[in-house]
């Protein structure tokens, strides 16, 4: 599900450049653009934080019962997803620092999937992957469930 609301606010979003309309956020004030961006960036980094630190995700009836029952699992965490975890951290920083127009995560990315990879094959100590926390995950984008309904389109009579 997630995959597809953020493809359709990546089409909603072209659509606003396509037709001009983005021209209308220069009558937003500034520090709420900031104010707004910094809390995505907390909530997209808070929820991070379960893979960071290895532990089992778990559901909760809100974020900040979430967030406070991550931050108790510290004790409990991974160590080597949180040594991994960290020097990714350290090397994108310094790298951005280092050489700043390089889109340096997607470097980052890819090396991240080779650790990955080996991870899982044993070569390197065991961490968390996506796999784990969702067993039954797909590669299909663009399968909705109209497309897997009983009766035929084409089947008119």
């Amino acid at each position: 599900m997630i995959p597809k609301i953020t493809l359709a606010a990546g089409c909603i979003t072209f659509l606003f450049f396509v037709c001009r309309i983005e021209q209308a956020m220069l009558f937003v004030n500034t520090s709420i653009m900031q104010g707004f961006s910094l809390s995505v960036a907390f909530v997209i980094g808070f929820s991070q934080l379960e893979m960071f630190l290895g532990t089992q995700p778990q559901t909760f009836p809100n974020y900040f019962v979430k967030l406070t029952h991550q931050l108790m699992q510290v004790p409990n965490a991974n160590s080597s997803s949180v040594v991994y975890g960290s020097t990714t951290f350290i090397i994108l920083f310094a790298l951005s620092k280092w050489k700043p127009n390089i889109p340096w995560i997607i470097v980052i990315s890819v090396a991240g999937m080779g650790i990955g990879f080996l991870s899982s094959t044993d070569i390197l100590p065991r961490v968390p992957l996506l796999g784990d926390k969702f067993p039954n995950m797909t590669l299909n984008l663009f399968q909705f469930e109209w497309m897997h309904s009983s009766h035929d389109f084409m089947d008119i009579a």
